[in-house]
C-alpha cells in the first residue's frame, strides 16, 4: 500500500546526496551505466510493438525473461527496478526542480553541485519509459482499444496518453537535451533559460497525467458489483 514513488525515494535521494562528488567528476560514466540498464530492460518492447507477430524469437525470449525476474532473481529484481523504474525518472526530476526552493545547507549545496547531471540521469530513465510506451497514444485512439476496455475507464487513459501524452513528451526532451553540457555550452545563456523553463509545464502535466492515470486504475471494470467496488476502494 505504499506508492511506488515512495518506496524509491529514499534510494534515489540517498544515491543523489552520497555520489554526487563523482557524479560531478565522472558524470559520462554514470550516463552510460544508466542508458545501459535502460536499454536493457526496454529494446525489445518497440520492437514487439511496431513488427507484431514477425518480431524476433529473442526479443520476446528476453521479454520473458524481464518479466520473470521477480520469480527467477527475487534479488535482481528490485535493483533493477529502482534503476530503470518511471518513478526513479521522476523522483530525480523532483529533486533537481525543488531543490533550488530549499536553504543552502551542505547537503543542499550537494545537490545542486549534480543538478544538470541529476537531470540527465531522469531524462534517461523517463525516455527509456517513453520508448516503453510509445504505442500507447494510438492504442488508445483507435475505438477497437475503446470498446473492448469500457468507459469511462478508457476515456481517462485517452486523455493521458493520447492528450497529455505527446505534450508531456515535447516538454521532457528540449530541457533534457539541453541539460547536456555538449549541448549547452553552444548555446546562449538566455535561450538555455528560456528551453529550462518548460520544466514548469512538464511538471504540472506530469501530475495531470498522474491524476487522469489514476482515475484509469480505479475506474477500471466499471461498473462494479459489491466485492469488485470494495477491492477498488481497497
Amino acid at each position: 500500500f505504499i506508492p511506488n514513488l515512495l518506496q524509491i525515494a529514499p534510494f534515489i535521494l540517498a544515491f543523489s546526496i552520497l555520489c554526487a562528488k563523482p557524479l560531478s567528476k565522472h558524470a559520462g560514466w554514470f550516463y552510460a551505466f544508466w542508458t545501459l540498464a535502460v536499454v536493457a530492460v526496454t529494446w525489445f518492447d518497440p520492437v514487439i510493438s511496431l513488427m507484431g507477430d514477425p518480431a524476433p524469437a529473442f526479443a520476446r525470449m528476453w521479454e520473458a525473461w524481464i518479466d520473470s525476474l521477480p520469480t527467477v532473481a527475487p534479488a535482481l529484481d528490485p535493483v533493477v527496478k529502482v534503476l530503470t523504474s518511471s518513478f526513479t525518472g521522476v523522483c530525480l526530476y523532483l529533486i533537481v526542480m525543488f531543490i533550488g526552493a530549499l536553504d543552502r545547507t551542505p547537503v543542499v549545496k550537494r545537490l545542486l553541485s549534480v543538478r544538470s547531471e541529476l537531470s540527465v540521469l531522469g531524462g534517461i530513465v523517463v525516455m527509456g519509459h517513453v520508448v516503453r510506451i510509445v504505442d500507447f497514444p494510438f492504442m488508445f485512439a483507435n475505438p477497437l482499444w475503446a470498446a473492448i476496455r469500457g468507459s469511462p475507464a478508457v476515456d481517462f487513459m485517452f486523455v493521458a496518453a493520447v492528450i497529455i501524452g505527446p505534450l508531456l513528451t515535447v516538454t521532457f526532451l528540449i530541457p533534457w537535451v539541453t541539460s547536456f553540457k555538449v549541448i549547452r555550452t553552444g548555446m546562449s545563456r538566455s535561450t538555455w533559460k528560456k528551453t529550462q523553463k518548460l520544466a514548469y509545464p512538464f511538471m504540472a502535466l506530469l501530475i495531470g497525467q498522474g491524476f487522469f492515470l489514476a482515475l484509469w486504475h480505479a475506474l477500471y471494470g466499471y461498473p462494479f458489483d459489491d466485492s469488485s467496488f470494495l477491492m477498488m476502494v481497497m
